[in-house]
């Protein structure tokens, strides 16, 4: 009414200030086209004489949502923003499509909503064990974060996707007994949003999948604390919640969370979060002695990728391509076997590796009871409920690096490297319950046998 100019200059495509290229578009092109389209629907409803202004902004609120919709999902369902992160943005997405949905002439039938229809399997499978324990901490997000129970429901009623009324429901349950604003907000949505006639569909037994070019994969063998989950990230750059994380997995088995990742802190303007969190020292990665991972160089997105996903006889088999993020390194490969019958081959090569290959390995002690034992070819990584044994099958010195930052708790790892002055690296990783001891025998050229509690299984590297 003051004739004041509308914001139209900050927010048209192409255009500046909060619009972000491509490889870099997150939740603040989508929370802010839209607070633009709540404003262009009022503006149209109690001001009609500027209704042809109202629905040019909407026309622009409209494409940002698009270009979050088609840039931040894949058509697997990953959210490149990760875990936490996708509660924020993809709430303001789904509420962008509910307002355009109420608005009589808005067309939304040209949005790309398959990975956003997809995204609730995704987001499941982000949760290490079952769901009301919160998520999994990798990219900018802390250990144990409650995803909105409203997103899911939202999902299932558009879908019909009964594993996502499930993952509402539980969501659901455990948001009902929090007390914060924001937990209230996911309640009352949930509650306007679900769909009584979708049945929830429980998830259960085992799951294995590669989700797309974000590079996440996922394997596991229930949804219970005491089964095995594995979470492997090689994937494209992803905005600003990307961590020099490429080629680095988690494991989480038998009660403990036996190889973690340095997650986020709550306050993001510590120095650590910068030097340590986002950085290739805070996760599970395999580099050229002293030499991080690079995310840009110039105005150069790197990324990662995951070139092998497939199972043989008796192992499911993944390769991480981390090449583009080692400048200089040449080839850099991360091979995963995952074997049936207990263990997790990791093979690392480097073309041109400088020095030689550093693996870090990091284990959680939020409680102060990790322990590192290291011996004559055989690390121990102790939890109270389980052990992670590390064997380094081609030779390595290993040390322990001490306490470091899991998400805000500055000595919530313990933390573990392994040289080998060479250009491959083959260790062997073995989880086992608390009180059961694993070896590892040669038995010819690049073969070994794995001495279980159930028995002895032979394989070759």
């Amino acid at each position: 009414p003051t004739g004041a100019q509308p914001m139209k200059r900050y927010l048209e495509i192409p255009g500046w200030g909060f619009h972000l290229p491509d490889a870099t578009v997150n939740n603040w092109d989508v929370v802010c086209g839209q607070g633009l389209l709540y404003v262009a629907r009022a503006a149209a409803a109690l001001l009609p004489e500027r209704s042809a202004e109202a629905r040019e902004w909407a026309a622009i609120a409209t494409r940002r949502l698009e270009r979050v919709l088609r840039l931040t999902f894949s058509p697997g369902g990953e959210n490149g923003e990760g875990p936490g992160y996708y509660s924020y943005g993809t709430f303001a997405a789904v509420l962008m499509l509910d307002c355009l949905g109420r608005w009589p002439g808005q067309d939304t039938g040209s949005l790309p909503l398959d990975g956003l229809y997809a995204s609730a399997e995704w987001s499941l499978q982000m949760h290490p064990r079952e769901a009301a324990f919160g998520t999994i901490n990798v990219s900018d997000c802390a250990l144990g974060r409650l995803e909105m129970p409203a997103i899911p429901h939202w999902i299932a009623a558009r879908t019909g996707d009964g594993g996502a009324q499930a993952l509402g429901d539980i969501l659901l349950t455990r948001a009902m007994t929090l007390t914060d604003a924001q937990a209230l907000e996911g309640v009352c949505y949930a509650l306007l949003w679900r769909d009584d006639a979708v049945a929830p569909t429980e998830p259960r037994g085992p799951f294995a999948r590669c989700f797309g070019r974000y590079g996440t994969v996922v394997l596991r063998t229930g949804y219970t604390a005491d089964d095995l989950y594995l979470l492997v990230r090689c994937g494209d750059y992803a905005g600003a919640h990307t961590h020099a994380d490429r080629g680095s997995f988690v494991l989480h088995g038998y009660g403990e969370f036996l190889a973690t990742d340095a997650g986020c802190p709550a306050d993001r303007g510590i120095a650590a979060y910068k030097t340590y969190h986002t950085q290739t020292w805070g996760h599970n990665c395999a580099l050229p002695i002293g030499q991080p991972q690079e995310r840009v160089v110039g105005d150069t997105f790197l990324h990662g990728a995951i070139t092998e996903f497939r199972r043989d006889a008796d192992s499911l088999l993944i390769t991480a391509d981390c090449s583009q993020t080692y400048p200089g390194a040449g080839q850099v490969l991360r091979r995963f076997r995952v074997m049936d019958n207990g263990g997790m081959l990791i093979h690392d090569s480097i073309a041109h590796p400088g020095e030689g290959i550093e693996f870090l390995l990091h284990t959680d002690n939020r409680d102060r009871e990790a322990r590192i034992e290291i011996g004559d070819g055989r690390i121990a990584i102790r939890r109270p409920k389980a052990t992670l044994f590390v064997f380094p099958l081609l030779g390595g010195e290993a040390r322990e690096l001490g306490a470091e930052y899991q998400d805000s708790d500055p000595e919530g790892q313990r933390a573990l490297a392994i040289h080998r002055y060479a250009w491959e690296m083959l260790t062997l990783l073995v989880p086992a319950r608390a009180g059961e001891e694993v070896r590892v025998e040669a038995c010819g050229v690049r073969c070994w046998r794995l001495v279980l509690a159930t028995g002895r299984v032979e394989f070759s590297g």
